[in-house]
C-alpha cells in the first residue's frame, strides 16, 4: 500500500491495523497507540480494528516467561489483556 491508499482508509475510518511481534513488543508504545486508536473510535465513529495474530500474542507471552521466570503470573497477563480487549484501559 502507498501513502495516498493508507490516508484514504484513515479517513474513512474503515481500517484494521495488524501489529507484528516487533511493535508489541515495545509495550508503552503499543498501549499508547492503542489507546490512541481507541479514542479515534470513539470520537468519530471510526471503525480502526487493531488485531494481535495468535503467533504474536503466544511469542509475547513465551518471552514474558523467559524474562520473569518464577514471577510470571499469567493471570495477571488474563486480566491486562481482557481490560485492553474490552477498552477499560488499565
Amino acid at each position: 500500500m502507498n501513502k495516498k491508499e493508507v490516508e484514504q482508509l484513515l479517513h474513512d475510518g474503515n481500517l484494521t491495523i495488524a501489529f507484528d511481534t516487533n511493535a508489541v513488543h515495545d509495550n508503552s508504545r503499543f498501549l499508547s497507540l492503542c489507546d490512541n486508536i481507541n479514542r479515534l473510535n470513539d470520537a468519530c465513529q471510526c471503525q480502526i480494528r487493531l488485531v494481535v495474530s495468535a503467533i504474536v500474542h503466544t511469542e509475547t507471552l513465551f518471552d514474558l516467561k523467559q524474562k520473569y521466570h518464577e514471577h510470571y503470573d499469567i493471570d495477571d497477563i488474563n486480566r491486562i489483556t481482557t481490560r485492553i480487549v474490552y477498552n477499560k484501559g488499565f
